[in-house]
């Protein structure tokens, strides 16, 4: 499932759950590098910075972690 999708946003987040990570491909705030989360709060903060770096984040992405974080919890976890 994808948080943040390149045809909507300058960012591209991902839930891996076989990693058990939330996954930022191609990060421009990492130089180019994957960069991932098991904190569904921490990915929010590292969307931000992207905000904040001038990058277009797609507008469901927050609100749908802040509402999995309320209904599943925080961590992220591997699907078993």
């Amino acid at each position: 499932m994808s948080y943040s999708r390149s045809f909507d946003s300058d960012v591209y987040m991902f839930l891996d759950r076989f990693q058990g990570v939330i996954t930022c491909f191609i990060c421009s705030l990492n130089k180019g590098d994957d960069i991932s989360f098991s904190q569904r709060s921490d990915a929010i903060e590292h969307l931000k910075q992207h905000m904040a770096a001038g990058d277009i984040v797609g507008g469901r992405a927050i609100p749908l972690l802040e509402k999995e974080i309320q209904e599943i919890g925080d961590e992220v976890k591997k699907k078993e």
